[in-house]
C-alpha cells in the first residue's frame, strides 16, 4: 500500500493564494472559518493521488479541529476534492505545556506506520521540518508561500513510483 501523509497549511493552503483572495476582496475563509485551498496546489495533489493510487493520511493539525467540528471525511467531501481521507495520524496527549515537548510530526507518522506494516511506499508532504532522520528520503518539503507546486509534485511522484 502506498501512502501520502498530508499536511494542509503550506501544502494546500498557501500564503500566495490567500493574499490573492484578499487583493480581490474575496474571503479567504469558508463558512466554517477554514482557509480555502489553493486550486493549483489541490490540482497537483489530486494528480499525485490519481497517478499513484496512494491512500491519503491526514497528518495536519487540522485533524484536531475538523474532528471536533464537521468531521474529517465530511470536510473534504464538502470541498469537492477528488480523493478520500483513508485515516489520520494518532493524536498524542502531552501533559506538558511546553510546545517543545509535544510529539513531532515525524513521531506521529512513525506511530501510524507501526500500525500499518503493509505500507510499501510513503511520502510526507509538509512544510514542518520536524520529521525523523530516517524519514528524510520520503519527505517533500513544501513552503507556506507556494505550497504543493509542480516541482514538488514531481518529487513526490519519484518517491512513490521509483
Amino acid at each position: 500500500m502506498k501512502v501520502v501523509f498530508l499536511d494542509i497549511d503550506g501544502v494546500l493552503v498557501t500564503e500566495h493564494y490567500l493574499l490573492q483572495l484578499e487583493r480581490n476582496r474575496d474571503s479567504w475563509r469558508d463558512k466554517q472559518g477554514h482557509a480555502h485551498f489553493c486550486p493549483r496546489c489541490l490540482a497537483n495533489f489530486e494528480l499525485l493521488i490519481k497517478q499513484t493510487g496512494a491512500k491519503v493520511v491526514l497528518s495536519s493539525t487540522w485533524r484536531f479541529y475538523l474532528a471536533d467540528t464537521v468531521g474529517v471525511p465530511e470536510f473534504f467531501k464538502s470541498r469537492g476534492v477528488k480523493f478520500e481521507i483513508f485515516d489520520v495520524t494518532p493524536r498524542f496527549r502531552s501533559s506538558s505545556k511546553k510546545i517543545s515537548e509535544y510529539p513531532t510530526r515525524g513521531e506521529e507518522i512513525q506511530s501510524w506506520l507501526a500500525i500499518y506494516p503493509e505500507v510499501t511506499k510513503y511520502c510526507i508532504l509538509d512544510d514542518d521540518p520536524r520529521i525523523l532522520p530516517e524519514q528524510q528520503p520520503y519527505w517533500v518539503r513544501t513552503s507556506f508561500r507556494y505550497g504543493f507546486t509542480k516541482s514538488k509534485l514531481e518529487q513526490a511522484l519519484k518517491i512513490l513510483t521509483d
